[in-house]
C-alpha cells in the first residue's frame, strides 16, 4: 500500500511482472477521471439494459459485464482492468449477498454503487494474493497482512504535505510546532488509515535512496513517521 503513485512503486511493478508475480493494480483514487468515467458508463449501459427489461438477473449481469467488456476492448491500462475485474466481484456478490432484497432495491443498490463511484469498496474480495493501493483506495477494507514500502523523506509524509517546510531534513527527528501541527495531523490521519488496514500485522519499508526522474537516484533519510513512539525499526537496507 501506498501513499501515491510514483517512480518507487513503477518499479516495484515492474520487479513482480518481470517475476511473473500476480497482482491486482489499485492505484486510483475516487477523483481519478478514468474511475469516475467507467462508473458513469456502467450506469449508463445498466439504465439501459433495464428500460428494455425490469428484472434484475444473472443474464442482465452477464449482457451489462459484456457491453462494458466491449466498450474498453481497445484498452491496456491496468486501471480499466482492475475495474473490470471489481466490477465482475460486484455482480457476484450482489446475487451471492443479497438474493433477500426485491427487484427494487437490487435496482437502487446497482444504481447507488455507479453513482457514488463505490467499486473501490470490493477490492477487499479480490482473490490475488498481492493487491497494490493507495491508502486513499484502500480506505474502509481490511486485508490480513499489509506492506507499506517508501516510509521515506517526502514520500510519507510526502514534500507537500508536510517535508517542505520541516527544519530537521538532515536527519528527519520531527518537531512539532503551532506552525506544522495542521499539517502533521493530516499527514498523520493517513498514516493512521494506512497502518489499520492490517488485521493481524503491518510491515514497512524504506531506502536510503530514492528513485527520481529518469532513473536518478537521491540519498534519503527514513521518514520520521518510523521514529514516532511506539514503533521499533528492526532493520533498514539500501
Amino acid at each position: 500500500m501506498v501513499k501515491q503513485r510514483g517512480p518507487n512503486i513503477g518499479q516495484i511493478i515492474h520487479s513482480f511482472e518481470e517475476n511473473k508475480v500476480s497482482y491486482f493494480y489499485g492505484l486510483f483514487t475516487d477523483e481519478d477521471i478514468s474511475y469516475i468515467d467507467f462508473h458513469k458508463k456502467c450506469l449508463f449501459e445498466f439504465i439501459c439494459l433495464i428500460n428494455s427489461s425490469n428484472l434484475i438477473t444473472k443474464k442482465l449481469s452477464i449482457l451489462h459485464i459484456s457491453s462494458i467488456r466491449d466498450f474498453y476492448a481497445s484498452s491496456q491500462a491496468p486501471l480499466i482492468n482492475a475495474l473490470l475485474d471489481l466490477l465482475n466481484i460486484f455482480w457476484n456478490k450482489l446475487f451471492v449477498d443479497f438474493p433477500f432484497l426485491s427487484n427494487e432495491e437490487k435496482v437502487n443498490l446497482i444504481k447507488e454503487t455507479f453513482e457514488h463511484y463505490s467499486l473501490k469498496q470490493y477490492i477487499e474480495y479480490v482473490k490475488t494474493n498481492v493487491i497494490i493501493s493507495t491508502v486513499h483506495a484502500a480506505k474502509g477494507l481490511e486485508w490480513d497482512y499489509v506492506i507499506l514500502p517508501d516510509i521515506e523523506q517526502d514520500l510519507f509524509p510526502n514534500w507537500m504535505g508536510l517535508c517542505q517546510n520541516c527544519t530537521n531534513k538532515t536527519d528527519c527527528r520531527l518537531i512539532i510546532t503551532d506552525q506544522n501541527e495542521k499539517k502533521f495531523l493530516e499527514e498523520l490521519s493517513v498514516f493512521y488509515v494506512a497502518i489499520t488496514r492490517a488485521r493481524k500485522q503491518v510491515f514497512f519499508s524504506a531506502s536510503n535512496y530514492q528513485i527520481g526522474n529518469y532513473n536518478s537516484q537521491w540519498k534519503k533519510n527514513i521518514s520520521c513517521f518510523l521514529k514516532l513512539p511506539g514503533l521499533e525499526i528492526h532493520e533498514q537496507m539500501d
